[in-house]
């Protein structure tokens, strides 16, 4: 009878050990904060490369002048289509957080590459094929070493389905989290390569 107390004693105490670990752990990554966003950057990245049947390889912000709208930032997305047909992306919406609205101008216009389509242009993307999708938006990244996410992501497009067309909506379960390199606030406008990613 007391070996069968002391195995229960034992057992008890060692879980009592794995949960102040955990809640140690837990803790860290709320004081770290950097931790945290790290982890929240790796689960985007990790969750937007597998969506469909639009996939984002990369994202990033960009300055200049993007989809011949001078002086506006915007989001630069590499876009894979995983499906079995063309797709034709028609519109991309979203909010960038921790600025709640959208703004207003020429928010929300896109175009492929940095500038190769007149803003707003469908896009057409094959099976397999990859593109850089442009997207203006007003906020820009606060600043260097600083995060921003994407929320509230839809890709509109348009597939054909047995000779039909139809407009379909993909939304994202998770937020594109930005990695700031810089600002735009005060930047020249440099074009492409002067400031894809860098600005």
């Amino acid at each position: 009878m007391g070996l069968r107390g002391q195995g229960a004693t034992e057992y008890l105490i060692l879980l009592a050990v794995v949960l102040i670990i955990a809640l140690v752990g837990i803790a860290l990554l709320g004081f770290f904060p950097g931790m945290a966003s790290d982890a929240q950057e790796t689960q985007s990245r990790e969750y937007w490369s597998s969506a469909s049947p639009l996939r984002v390889l990369e994202y990033r912000q960009i300055c200049g002048n993007p989809c011949g709208i001078p002086g506006w930032p915007a989001y630069n997305f590499l876009v894979e289509n995983s499906g079995v047909s063309t797709v034709t992306l028609t519109g991309v919406s979203f909010q960038v957080s921790p600025h709640s609205s959208y703004g207003g101008g020429s928010a929300g216009q896109f175009c492929l590459e940095y500038n190769r389509t007149p803003a707003g242009s469908p896009i057409p993307i094959a099976p397999g094929e990859r593109k850089r999708i442009t997207v203006v938006e007003s906020y820009a990244c606060p600043g260097p070493n600083s995060r921003v996410a994407l929320q509230n992501i839809v890709f509109t497009y348009a597939s054909t389905t047995e000779g039909q067309s139809i407009t379909k909506k993909q939304f994202g379960a998770k937020d594109m989290i930005v990695r700031c390199r810089g600002s735009c606030v005060g930047v020249d406008p440099l074009g492409w390569e002067g400031c894809y990613g860098d600005c």
